[in-house]
């Protein structure tokens, strides 16, 4: 795992944040996959914070560039 990168809390229950190099953030969009590989949300490299309120308790995926990332949703 790159160090460069994070997510917290996890597990979460209304918001994750995202810690991203600032160099690579414009170019990139944040993608939030459920374990049935469908994206539930979709924002902006730009966004740090992500409401995740409206999702169900879950295991969940953050995809950003190349990078995917597991957190859990309470």
């Amino acid at each position: 795992i790159n160090n460069n990168y994070s997510i917290y809390p996890n597990p979460a229950s209304d918001f994750i944040e995202i810690k991203i190099p600032i160099i690579l953030s414009e170019s990139y969009q944040i993608k939030i996959y459920n374990t049935l590989g469908f994206i539930v949300e979709q924002t902006p490299s730009s966004v740090r914070k992500i409401d995740i309120s409206n999702l169900p308790a879950g295991i969940y995926y953050l995809n950003f560039g190349n990078q995917f990332y597991r957190f859990v949703k309470i």
